[in-house]
């Protein structure tokens, strides 16, 4: 399976650095808001990203530093002569199946992106996203003993890589892949830093009531309330949560005896808007009151303060092991971040692109990049977004890990690969004839992975609480009300896009077939015949949706 090319996710590792720079697939332009400021030549652009890298050994190889500032290769029409003109490489030490290797070609002066092993199924996949003009990565696979493969094993060897290559190439499908590098960032690697945006105090809120749970019960219900009584009536204005209870007290006690409204709420609005400042201030009256409503609402009183009260309250060493500095969002990281992440997810040509892809990917029935009607997951690694463009780098024919139970000999019917064909139905339906509501449901849903991309829940862990998990579950890289209005556009032209991809994708599946079956006829047979299987219920739910409705013009939200 062909990883993220720059940092790999079908394992969900990154190499996060090399993604930051600007990379191209179609067209070499550079983006103001990956560098501050656009630069007047590509090449200038390239060699200031490359400076930002200079520091990372990563970069490295043999302590001389891979040059960046080249331009993309065009892997769909190099020459042989030209793939063995390499002078220089990296490879990187992440992802599975062998990872990748970036070479510098002297002519024509570029790099290039060489998977050394992959899937026929991601093959299949590219070529067919190619045929049908779907936003991927240009791509070209290379097969043993011919003119292209001997000049590209050639350029290996010159550089000393030729018996690892070849050990890579052996353990995999015996063919290769070369890419073009794709234009922008991946939107979880530029958000790595931020860790899902959300605080500590969230996120490990049920650690640390804990936490104060223990605490509570190891200084007794007399100090406690005590100890909370002193800080609700405080003379200067309290937080909403001490608020709250505060509030929820009065409400209760003032019901119970109206002496308490002619003593503190005298002649005023019943019930009382908030909490009168005389009862909380009223010393130890007000702490009795504390210890009452502490016997009878312990665990709703303290769950509702969390880890403002563990702060409070208790000076424990506990806090900081549970939240460390490392856990917390660095808050200008979060700025810049969700700034760029905005300029992307508001340009229409990159909402255009997501809508092509989207629609692409439903297609074959990829689960692992951009997010797609009829399917519940989607991380986002394998999508690179500027403010031009959205690109596909990494997708096969069935999904990501699916994929592999498409083989010969097996009925497209029993690989067990799962598909919401009803969800087709229904998107079809709502966005060209539903009425305000479905629409806005369906933008907020699908809006929902633009907000909350894949977090590495894996990355950090403490033993009983992983902080990412929770930020990949309830993190936002853009407020939901923001990306709902991008949903939307994009959820605009998905009928479009399907419509145009499966109108186009008879011709394009054939044309596919015939370009790959000398690789292997039989698995390029099979792929064939699973995608024709699933598309048709597809094909079948779309047209069932739009049938639904009285109108056939364009939809629109």
């Amino acid at each position: 399976i062909f990883s993220a090319q720059v940092h790999f996710t079908r394992n969900h590792t990154l190499f996060g650095h090399l993604t930051s720079r600007l990379i191209m697939s179609r067209v070499a332009l550079p983006l103001a808001w990956i560098v501050g400021a656009l630069q007047g030549a590509i090449r200038g652009l390239f060699a200031e990203r490359a400076t930002n890298f200079d520091t990372y050994e990563s970069l490295q190889h043999d302590g001389v530093t891979f040059d960046w500032s080249l331009p993309p290769c065009d892997a769909t029409s190099l020459s042989a002569e030209q793939l063995s003109t390499s002078r220089d490489w990296y490879k990187s030490k992440s992802g599975n199946m062998g990872g990748v290797w970036f070479l510098t070609l002297g002519d024509p002066g570029c790099n290039l992106v060489v998977k050394p092993q992959l899937d026929l199924h991601d093959v299949y996949a590219s070529e067919l996203a190619m045929a049908l003009d779907v936003p991927v990565a240009k791509t070209k696979a290379l097969v043993p003993e011919t003119s292209d493969f001997t000049s590209l094993l050639g350029s290996f060897e010159k550089l000393g890589l030729k018996e690892d290559f070849m050990t890579l190439v052996g353990e995999g499908s015996g063919f290769v892949q070369i890419m073009n590098l794709a234009e922008g960032v991946d939107v979880v690697d530029l958000t790595e830093e931020t860790k899902g945006w959300e605080t500590c105090d969230f996120c490990l809120r049920n650690m640390i009531q804990h936490r104060v749970f223990e605490a509570h019960d190891a200084s007794g219900d007399a100090d406690f309330a005590r100890k909370l009584a002193a800080k609700m009536g405080q003379s200067r204005s309290i937080s909403m949560n001490y608020r709250g209870l505060c509030k929820a007290m009065w409400t209760k006690y003032s019901a119970e005896d109206p002496a308490l409204i002619e003593k503190f709420w005298a002649g005023k609005s019943t019930p009382p808007r908030f909490c009168p400042n005389p009862w909380r201030q009223s010393g130890d009256d007000f702490a009795g009151y504390v210890a009452d409503y502490l016997k009878k609402h312990r665990e709703e009183a303290i769950m509702s303060l969390g880890a403002e009260l563990a702060r409070d309250l208790y000076t424990f060493k506990g806090y900081d092991e549970i939240c460390p500095d490392k856990l917390r969002p660095d808050p200008q990281a979060s700025i810049d971040a969700r700034q760029k992440v905005n300029e992307v997810f508001t340009s229409q040509s990159t909402l255009r692109d997501m809508a092509r892809l989207s629609a692409y990917e439903s297609f074959i029935n990829e689960n692992d990049g951009m997010n797609t009607i009829g399917q519940a997951t989607s991380n986002y690694h394998n999508v690179f977004f500027s403010a031009r463009h959205a690109t596909g780098i990494d997708i096969a024919i069935g999904g990501a890990v699916p994929h592999t139970a498409i083989k010969p000999g097996v009925e497209p019917s029993a690989t067990g690969i799962v598909f919401n064909y009803d969800d087709v139905e229904e998107a079809a339906r709502i966005i060209t004839c539903g009425d305000d509501a479905e629409k806005a449901r369906l933008a907020k849903g699908f809006a929902g992975r633009m907000s909350r991309p894949y977090a590495n829940g894996d990355k950090e862990n403490n033993g009983k609480y992983s902080y990412l998990r929770c930020a990949m579950e309830h993190g936002l890289v853009m407020p939901l009300e923001e990306t709902t209005q991008s949903a939307m556009e994009i959820l605009k032209a998905w009928p479009e896009d399907m419509k145009s991809i499966i109108e186009g994708s008879d011709a394009a599946i054939r044309a596919t077939t015939a370009k790959l079956e000398s690789l292997n006829a039989d698995l390029v047979h099979a792929i064939e015949g699973w995608l024709r299987f699933h598309s048709e219920q597809l094909k079948s739910a779309f047209f069932d949706g739009l049938s639904k409705c009285k109108v056939s013009s364009h939809p629109s939200i």
